[in-house]
Order: C-alpha cells, then structure tokens, then sequence
C-alpha cells in the first residue's frame, strides 16, 4: 500500500541524505542503522502510519508560504 509523505523540499533533501547513508553502511553496523532509522522517523511530517513490511513510502514535496 502506498503511504502519502507531505513534506517541504528541504525535509526531502535530508530525508535522501539519510537513505544514501544507510545504503553506504557496514551491514553489521546496527547501531548506526537504527540511529539513522531514529532521525528519518523524526523527521516533521513523516507518516506513522507507515509499516515498513507491507507500504511504499510516496514523498510528495509541498511549498510553504508565508501570508501577509
């Protein structure tokens, strides 16, 4: 199941920064891991909902603006 991630750009930008540094881990570095995986579940926004067994994460980046 899909999973809708709303976020500004600039959290999807350190959201694909994490994931990079996962890919680039030693597999036996699990605290490491989980520390990364800490970060992107406290990233604002970022859906509690999603079960990393059964959904795809769908990031769809947002503008915010200020109005005056």
């Amino acid at each position: 199941m899909d999973v809708e991630w709303r976020c500004t750009w600039d959290v999807k930008m350190r959201f694909l920064e994490l994931a990079d540094m996962l890919r680039s881990l030693n597999v036996y570095d699990n605290d490491t891991r989980e520390a990364i995986h800490e970060e992107v579940r406290s990233l604002p926004g970022y859906p509690r909902e999603y079960d990393p067994d059964r959904d795809e994460i769908q990031i769809v980046t947002t503008t915010l603006r200020r109005i005056q």
